[in-house]
């Protein structure tokens, strides 16, 4: 679908409609805006997550991230720079420059955009989505979640956040 005709045909999702995958890691995904609706442009993520989730220290090559906190409490590191957000704050992870965030509400909700798009199909391959019976053989061990990163060229490049 190209982009005219994607704004021909507008997509207009809730996180409580349609398919939530689940990742053993603490986190939920409600895809809102997907790849093949934007032409590859960018995608648009409901994320849910648990106390204590967050990804190892990592660098995108080909994408921009960005996070906008509707509830919770989340540390973010970008480069070096280590800041807490609160709702209401957003933070751009550029590619190329290594990032991470920890969740240290009980719960943390946000938006992420990916841009261009693609980078959301790693959150599938490593989910499940119980209510349709659909999903990879998920798994805790980081090295293996490494391993499929770099298929998605992005690299692991230090440790989670520590436990504050």
């Amino acid at each position: 679908m190209s982009t005219a005709d994607a704004a021909e045909t507008p997509s207009v999702r809730s996180p409580a409609v349609g398919t939530t995958w689940v990742s053993p890691l603490g986190l939920a995904f409600a895809f809102l805006i997907d790849s093949q609706e934007t032409d590859g442009g960018f995608s648009l993520i409901h994320v849910t997550a648990k106390q204590g989730a967050g990804p190892a220290r990592h660098v995108h090559s080909r994408e921009d991230e960005a996070f906008y906190l509707l509830s919770g409490e989340v540390r973010a590191m970008v480069g070096e720079a280590v800041t807490t957000l609160r709702p209401g704050d957003a933070v751009f992870l550029p590619r190329g420059v290594p990032h991470t965030y920890q969740v240290i509400s009980a719960e943390a909700v946000f938006l992420n955009v990916i841009a261009p798009a693609g980078f959301e199909a790693f959150f599938r391959e490593v989910s499940q989505a119980p209510d349709r019976g659909e999903g990879a053989d998920v798994t805790t061990d980081r090295q293996r979640i490494a391993a499929l990163l770099n298929g998605y060229g992005v690299a692991v490049v230090g440790p989670p956040l520590p436990v504050a």
